[in-house]
């Protein structure tokens, strides 16, 4: 049994030995979970309610990453971009998101446009200041040889600052993915959505139903971390060398 395998095993021993001893609206142990998770499938509730909620995340994200990657880049090979830009994303970063709620409700309704932008902010800031990072930090002895040897700055961008980036690009990715995932559920909640999987969290939660609510939390926590380990994958093949790059990144506000 590999380590993770038995960690997970593990905690679902505690967890169901926890909820031996609980009440009814305590903690639901593994089999009522599973058959919370069951019925939401046979139903065609969370298959439904999914697919709304997938097709905010997948836009909303990927617009956070292709609009985030390049300015973190851009910001870091030209200094004075990243002087100009750096504190209006600190600004977006420390947002309390909820309190800007009432007002993106009001701009763009409670349909999927509101989500899909509530996604876009929540997520640009982290993927954008990463990549910054990544750029800033491309050692200087690189490009001077680079441009010793006659690179021009195209060449010193693609050839020197862009490879170096790699890691850190997909650091933004999986940090990216991880709070879009975040930005998804919680833009549902706050906008009191009537569709998607936020609503069936707050439907749960409203009728006191603890394994359907913790059925649909492990679904979303399991699907974010299979998008994360696939971005692993990619990563691990096209840029090996990574263990050599530290990073640093952190959560949203």
């Amino acid at each position: 049994m590999t380590p993770r395998l038995g960690s997970l095993v593990g905690l679902i021993a505690i967890w169901w030995i926890l909820s031996l001893g609980a009440s009814p609206f305590g903690l639901p142990g593994p089999p009522a979970v599973f058959e919370a998770f069951v019925e939401l499938i046979e139903s065609g509730r969370l298959i439904s309610a999914l697919g709304v909620t997938l097709s905010s995340f997948a836009v909303g994200g990927l617009l956070a990453v292709l609009m985030g990657v390049p300015l973190g880049i851009l910001m870091g090979f030209r200094p004075w971009v990243g002087r100009a830009v750096d504190p209006y994303l600190t600004a977006l970063y420390v947002m309390p998101f909820s309190a800007i709620v009432p007002l993106l409700v009001l701009w763009f309704g409670i349909d999927e446009q509101v989500r899909i932008v509530f996604i876009f902010l929540f997520t640009l800031p982290q993927v954008a200041i990463v990549c910054y990072q990544g750029a800033r930090r491309t050692p200087a002895t690189l490009v001077e040889v680079a441009r010793t040897y006659m690179a021009s700055e195209r060449q010193v961008f693609w050839k020197v600052l862009i490879p170096y980036e790699v890691p850190f690009i997909f650091t933004a990715l999986r940090l990216g993915v991880g709070l879009a995932v975040q930005g998804m559920v919680v833009a549902e909640l706050l906008i009191a959505s009537l569709t998607g999987i936020g609503y069936l969290l707050e439907i749960a939660g409203a009728t006191l139903d603890l394994a359907t609510t913790l059925a649909i939390i492990i679904f979303i926590m399991v699907l974010g971390i299979t998008a994360v380990a696939i971005l692993q994958r990619i990563e691990n093949s096209v840029a090996p060398w990574r263990h050599g790059v530290t990073i640093e990144g952190g959560g949203n506000a």
